[in-house]
């Protein structure tokens, strides 16, 4: 990223609209921002901070400070920052949240920020975007820095880079927090932090479940004694009791057996005494009832005769009830014939007025009857034409339907044919294939066998040949290690010997300067006694020994550069080789040898086979995939024979029918043609002249109708009467008589059956169900003597000389053996129980035991991880600051090749190593190496100017480091603000050497400083002016 231009207007002590033109520099690519103090120097890092990210510059200033105190109401505060990045050319324009007039009425109204990013093609502006959030996140993205790396890399502003030197270890780690984005790293290890915690509790869970399930064995063999601690001793303490538990469970199931004997024995002596004295109480039960049935014999007899009194009386009933019917058909008779005679009187006198009516109207009878022929022959000419023309449309319809169905038939026969052709070759062609489904499966399972054994193949092999490689590297790397390091080693010597032979040749120039009498500029001493006697060197060593020096700064960071990739890849080797042992472990069954050799020939062997497999198992998947169709289309077929048979059916029985309807419908066509006149043939003249003569035949009948009816009604009613009074008198006769006929019969029979009177015979009659009861009871009454007597002789001859048994001893025994059984089956229920519970229990504590020591195992891991990173551990260095570390090892070497200048090889910024006290972290402490002293001491012991240094070839260094971490971005801006006044002139001069060769990669490098010495260096100065109404710059060249 490089500036072009920037341009600024109300913003800090500028009001007027200010515009920096970087390309105005020219070839000068270093230039100093002069000016008094407080007249705008770092406002224009400011405003290209802003420009960018919409923050100032520095931690001290934020953004609504920005805009210019100067600037009135109407005045806007705005930003324009031009700059190029990948040959593409950017303009970004901002103007943070201020207020404005109104620009209607009075008053003031808050004009929100706002931000735009353009790019500048055929040097017109393109708009990329214009939402704040957008506009940062497009530079972001483009630049590869966010906010915190650009100021650090590129404005390094007043003490914020001192920082790094001056803070304290905690504050560093927070400044290169934001710097590198490592809070992935914290985050990673709060997760093996909490992932730890939650195993540790995971692991206490199952041990108080495994304390829960041992609390709940109940011993009763040996129990485990209190000096007996783990886990598995308990369980195996569990298994004895379950094992003695299952024997002592065998020796009682044999007890039971032998009592269950026993028992059964016992039973059977008790059921046979039992049932012996059964029969001998059911014989003493058996005689008391037959006592009980000769008490009732008596009552059995009246009840007989009773009974055959009840039904000789029954016989009568009959009699009875028919006297009894036409008595009261007689009484009924009399009465309905005295109210017909009433009803005869008034019919008559109404009948004689309607007869004479009748008569009158009779004459015209000879009319209506010829009219009335003519009406009905018409009806049924209009009838016939209008049948005859119905019968020809049906004639015509059948045929055209009949035509229509018997294609319809011709084309479903040619259908079922083709469908049963079709089911026919479906049937043979899935006859053939009925073992694919078994053989698909099979292949499956092998084609999958094979995809997995090359999976690890191909594996195995890329990672053995990173080993290989790696090895390669290794053995490479060592002898370059081994090579710099003797190269070190003897330019060292060489040095050594150099700087002795500088010293032996100032010796010999100061022993050749000593007088007697004059002090030693040494040692201060006026008596010299042991001068050293030597030879004069012929040249002074002190220029080769400079060149040596850088030499050996060279030589030493050469070898730790290589050191560094040395042992880097030694531990990958380390790591590559355990895990190419790990995957050879799982297939070292198929491959007797590890090499590239066996590998790559294994992987072809088996990439081959797959390939078959594959194919082949396609094929049997495409078999098995057409003969799926081929059953579903067969299916398919049956059901649509079926459908197209029943619907041929249909037709072919439909098409007869018409035929048959055809045949009736012409014959009766033909006849109905010959009955009609030809001059009905015409249905609308037929019903016209029917409508006339049925208008006048209507009225005529209506007349007629109506005295006919009338006339007809009341004769008819009258003698209807009249033969219903005939009756009613010759029915009163008939039921007169049968009333008599039974009554005499009834009587007869009442004496004929043995009763003196009726009295005796109502006296003797029974109801039917008490008939029944009788019956009933004499009948029970008899079968059960008859049953009680051969039950008797049977009991008596069952037991005839058997003595009556006492079987109370009887059961007491089987009671005591029932209890002993009773008492062993609840104490091998309970030992069963026990054995149930002590096996869950074992489950239990299996299943806890194997979790919590898998958890154990695992958290072996991931506690040590989670310790290490947390930074418990030796070094007390974290996973995070051990990142940090190493991005700070990366800043320390870029930082010393600046330093070692700028200090003359004096100084050398080094990481601390020692480990912090009471608990605190370690791994990010500065330290300094004083060559001339040999010490490491603290950087806070250095002066304000080394201290400057120091901080300058930090900032350098991190900008270096940072942008080769961020993608590779070039920056082409540098941004230094002031630090130079506290240099003495070898160390400005130094410092100034160092910068001008960032100026070598044309870079553009602006300092603000208020130096004489800097400005006496630097030609291009960027001049700025304060004045009462605001600041004003623009560039100056000094002439050389």
């Amino acid at each position: 990223m490089r500036a072009i231009s920037l341009s600024f207007k109300a913003f800090g002590p500028y009001l007027e609209k200010q515009t920096i033109d970087f390309r105005q520099l020219g070839d000068e690519s270093i230039f100093l921002i002069t000016g008094p103090t407080g007249s705008g120097k770092t406002t224009i890092f400011d405003a290209i901070c802003y420009a960018l990210y919409g923050k100032a510059s520095g931690s001290d200033r934020d953004q609504d400070t920005l805009r210019s105190h100067f600037a009135g109401m109407s005045d806007t505060t705005e930003v324009e920052f031009c700059f190029s990045l990948n040959e593409r050319m950017y303009v970004v324009q901002r103007n943070p949240k201020q207020v404005k007039p109104k620009e209607r009425g009075e008053g003031f109204t808050d004009e929100p920020a706002r931000a735009e990013l353009y790019e500048m093609i055929n040097n017109t502006k393109s708009l990329i975007t214009s939402r704040i959030k957008d506009v940062n996140e497009a530079i972001e993205n483009r630049l590869g820095f966010d906010y915190e790396q650009f100021r650090k890399m590129v404005l390094i502003p007043q003490g914020e880079f001192r920082k790094l030197i001056s803070e304290n270890s905690k504050e560093r780690e927070n400044i290169l927090q934001k710097i590198f984005h490592t809070h992935l790293y914290e985050q990673m290890t709060e997760q093996l932090k909490a992932d730890a915690k939650d195993m540790k509790e995971e692991i206490g869970k199952h041990e108080q479940l495994i304390e829960f399930e041992l609390n709940k064995i109940e011993w009763t063999h040996h129990a485990p004694g209190e000096e007996i601690h783990r886990f598995r001793d308990h369980l195996l303490y569990l298994e004895n009791e379950i094992n003695q538990n299952l024997r002592v469970i065998e020796q009682q199931t044999q007890n039971k057996t032998i009592k269950q004997k026993e028992l059964i024995e016992a039973q059977e002596r008790l059921d046979a005494a039992k049932r012996l004295e059964e029969k001998f109480i059911e014989l003493e039960k058996r005689k008391q009832e037959k006592e009980e049935l000769n008490q009732r014999v008596e009552a059995i007899e009246t009840n007989k005769e009773i009974l055959s009194e009840a039904k000789t009386a029954q016989h009568i009933i009959p009699f009875e009830e028919q006297k009894q019917a036409r008595e009261a058909e007689w009484n009924k008779q009399k009465e309905e014939l005295k109210k017909q005679q009433e009803r005869i009187n008034h019919i008559q006198a109404e009948f004689e007025q309607v007869k004479s009516k009748y008569n009158q109207e009779k004459q015209n009878e000879t009319q209506r009857e010829t009219l009335k022929e003519e009406v009905n022959q018409t009806k049924k000419y209009r009838d016939q034409v209008t049948h005859l023309i119905q019968l020809k449309q049906e004639a015509s319809q059948m045929k055209q339907e009949r035509m229509n169905e018997e294609k319809k038939l011709a084309s479903y026969n040619d259908q079922l044919k083709q469908i049963s052709t079709n089911i026919d070759r479906a049937e043979v062609s899935l006859k053939e294939d009925e073992n694919i489904t078994e053989a698909y499966y099979k292949k499956k399972a092998e084609t999958e066998s094979i995809a997995d054994h090359l999976f690890k193949l191909e594996k195995l092999q890329i990672e053995y040949e990173k080993l290989v490689n790696l090895r390669q590297e290794y053995q490479k790397l060592k002898d370059i290690y081994r090579s710099k390091h003797n190269q070190l080693t003897a330019i060292r010597n060489k040095l050594e010997k150099m700087e002795q032979e500088q010293h032996e040749h100032y010796a010999s120039i100061l022993v050749h300067q000593l007088k007697p009498g004059q002090p030693c500029p040494v040692c201060g001493s006026e008596a010299h006694p042991h001068k050293v006697e030597t030879v004069w060197a012929k040249e002074d060593p002190t220029t080769e020994i400079d060149q040596l020096k850088q030499e050996v700064k060279r030589k030493e960071a050469d070898f730790q550069q290589e050191q560094q990739r040395f042992i880097a890849c030694q531990s990958n080797g380390k790591y590559q080789k355990e895990l190419v042992d790990k995957l050879y472990e799982e297939i070292k069954e198929w491959i007797p040898t590890l090499n590239i050799q066996q590998l790559k020939q294994a992987y072809l062997e088996q990439t081959e086979l797959h390939k078959t497999q594959s194919k082949e198992l396609a094929v049997i998947e495409n078999k098995l995939l057409k003969n799926k169709q081929l059953k579903e289309k067969r299916d398919q077929l049956k059901r649509q024979y079926e459908e197209f048979k029943q619907t041929f059916d249909q037709i072919s029985s439909t098409v007869q029918q018409t035929v048959e309807k055809d045949v009736k419908l012409s014959t009766s066509i033909d006849e109905l043609s010959k009955l009609l006149p030809s001059t009905m043939s015409d249905p609308e003249s037929v019903e016209k002249e029917l409508q006339n003569k049925e208008a006048i035949l209507s009225q005529l009948m209506e007349t007629w109708l109506q005295v006919e009816q009338h006339y007809q009604k009341v004769s008819e009613q009258l003698q209807r009467e009249n033969t219903i009074m005939e009756q009613r008198i010759q029915f009163e006769k008939n039921t007169k008589e049968n009333f008599d006929y039974y009554h005499r019969q009834f009587l007869t029979t009442i004496e004929d059956n043995g009763f003196v009177s009726i009295e005796a015979y109502h006296k003797a009659k029974r109801a039917p169900d008490e008939i029944k009861e009788l019956e009933n009871e004499i009948t029970t009454f008899e079968n059960q003597v008859m049953q009680l007597n051969y039950r008797i002789d049977e009991l008596n001859n069952e037991i005839k000389g058997k003595d009556r048994p006492n079987s109370t001893y009887l059961e007491n025994v089987v009671s005591t053996l029932q209890e002993e059984i009773q008492a062993l089956n609840d104490h091998i229920y309970a030992l069963h129980m026990k054995r149930k519970n002590d096996l869950a229990i074992k489950e239990q504590l299996d299943e806890h035991l194997q979790a919590k020591e898998a958890l154990e195992k695992e958290y072996y891991t991931i506690g040590e991880l989670a310790e290490l990173a947390n930074g418990n551990n030796q070094l007390k260095l974290s996973f995070e600051r051990y990142v940090l570390a190493s991005f700070l090892d990366e800043i320390l070497l870029q930082s010393n090749l600046r330093l070692d200048r700028m200090t003359n090889h004096r100084y050398q910024l080094i990481r601390s190593g020692q480990v912090a006290k009471r608990g605190a972290q370690s791994g990010l402490d500065l330290e300094v190496l004083d060559h001339h002293t040999g010490q490491q001491r603290s950087v806070r012991t250095l002066s304000g100017g080394e201290g400057f240094k120091a901080a300058l070839s930090l900032a350098l260094g991190l900008a270096d480091v940072v942008q080769a971490h961020t993608g590779g971005v070039k920056l082409d801006t540098l941004f230094i603000d002031e630090g130079f006044g506290t240099l003495d002139e070898v160390s400005l001069q130094q410092a100034i050497d160092c910068l001008k060769d960032l100026q070598d990669n044309n870079r553009l490098l602006g300092i603000i400083s208020h130096v004489p010495q800097l400005k006496n260096e630097i030609h291009a100065k960027l001049q700025i002016t304060p004045t009462p109404q605001g600041s004003k710059l623009g560039f100056r060249f000094d002439t050389l």
